[in-house]
């Protein structure tokens, strides 16, 4: 058991955890700042929920070396972050493409997750090409703060995913949550 403070609830971290597939021997290499709530509860609450370990990062500049170092299994992200990577290998050839960001995220990785934003389709697609995807979620600081996400059993690229365990999402006229 764990406490959490008022900023996230621990029913989302329990609604979180069977959908997330995190195991014992997973580490999630946490570089985002925790005065964010997507980062407070993926990197810090989810984790500790969870029991895996949580390696800290030095700092954005030094987060290609943590990576290197930590060989992380999981990493959480924003989608700049992502965008910036699939920039830096789109003109690659898929082979080239697919051996640079696997030297990037390292042997372990099995998830890669980002919340923040909408991720453009192409780099969703352009990342599963090379056997990383990305799974995007949605959610606000007043929802504490995950609504919707996809995951390894269930996920479509362009969208935020299904509400998790416990939320009810209702879409208005306008097509907004």
């Amino acid at each position: 058991a764990f406490k959490m403070d008022r900023a996230c609830s621990s029913t989302n971290v329990e609604a979180m955890i069977p959908i997330a597939f995190l195991k014992p021997d997973d580490v999630l290499l946490s570089w985002l700042p925790y005065s964010h709530v997507y980062a407070r509860l993926t990197d810090n609450y989810l984790a500790t929920g969870a029991g895996i370990t949580v390696a800290l990062a030095g700092n954005i500049d030094t987060l290609l070396v943590d990576l290197d170092t930590i060989k992380p299994t999981w990493l959480t992200a924003v989608p700049r972050f992502y965008e910036k990577l699939w920039t830096a290998v789109e003109s690659l050839d898929p082979d080239t493409r697919t051996a640079h960001l696997g030297a990037i995220f390292g042997p372990r990785i099995r998830q890669l997750s980002s919340g923040g934003a909408p991720l453009p389709r192409h780099v969703c697609d352009g990342f599963d090409q090379a056997g990383l995807p990305i799974f995007e979620g949605y959610g606000l600081t007043e929802t504490s703060p995950v609504i919707c996400f996809n995951h390894a059993e269930a996920y479509r690229f362009g969208s935020v995913g299904l509400p998790i365990p416990g939320v009810e999402v209702q879409i208005a006229e306008d097509g907004e949550i």
